[in-house]
């Protein structure tokens, strides 16, 4: 688990990266060589956009589900046996790289283990990494990052056991492809296809208690 920092509003994995490229920046402007200062705007743009991370007004919705990350919809479909080993909803989003770098946590609750093969629920641990979180009214909310080859997987900054905030940061994305979430199969979808989404703010569905209460 690492200690979540930002400077910026630029995630500090990133900071490595923007030093190198501001320090030869300021070695062209002092040379004179404005061709490589131009040069360098480029990557430096992609690296403050690629490691971007904004707050996020989170909406006061308690019983919401939150897309954890910024980018589009993939799936909303009901399967007969989710990453819990029972039916869920599921949602599938496309990962925007150039969106935030944080991943946040769709509601608040305890997070659990994942790879607790004795304590998790039949087949989670074969999956992706990720974050599972149990709501006070005992609802389970699994976010799973799919990450591109090579790039290694999404960094956690939430222990388990520790309590997390709905829209919360969770981890950083590392450039990851997609994201699954899965929640109970009873709750009501709010997005589809093709929309899009940001993290901490958008509403992907609604828990049925939640459903309830309205009616």
């Amino acid at each position: 688990m690492i200690r979540r920092t930002t400077a910026l509003w630029v995630a500090s994995d990133g900071w490595p990266f923007l030093i190198v490229v501001l320090a030869l920046l300021a070695g062209a402007v002092a040379l004179s060589w404005w061709w490589l200062a131009a040069a360098l705007l480029l990557p430096l743009t992609l690296l403050v956009l690629l490691f971007r991370d904004p707050p996020r007004r989170v909406p006061a919705r308690p019983h919401a589900v939150l897309s954890p990350v910024d980018g589009r919809v993939l799936a909303v479909e009901q399967v007969e046996e989710g990453v819990m080993a029972r039916p869920a909803l599921r949602v599938v989003l496309r990962i925007d790289n150039l969106g935030a770098y944080a991943a946040r946590s769709p509601i608040e609750g305890k997070v659990m283990e994942l790879t607790d093969r004795r304590r998790s629920p039949a087949g989670l641990a074969r999956r992706a990494s990720g974050l599972w979180v149990r709501s006070d009214s005992g609802e389970d909310v699994v976010l799973l990052i799919r990450a591109f080859p090579l790039l290694g997987h999404a960094r956690a900054f939430i222990g388990y056991g520790e309590r997390i905030g709905q829209g919360q940061p969770a981890a950083w994305l590392r450039i990851a492809r997609e994201a699954e979430v899965f929640m109970p199969a009873d709750a009501r979808a709010h997005v589809a296809c093709g929309e899009r989404v940001r993290a901490g703010v958008t509403v992907l569905a609604e828990l049925a208690h939640e459903n309830a209460d309205a009616r």
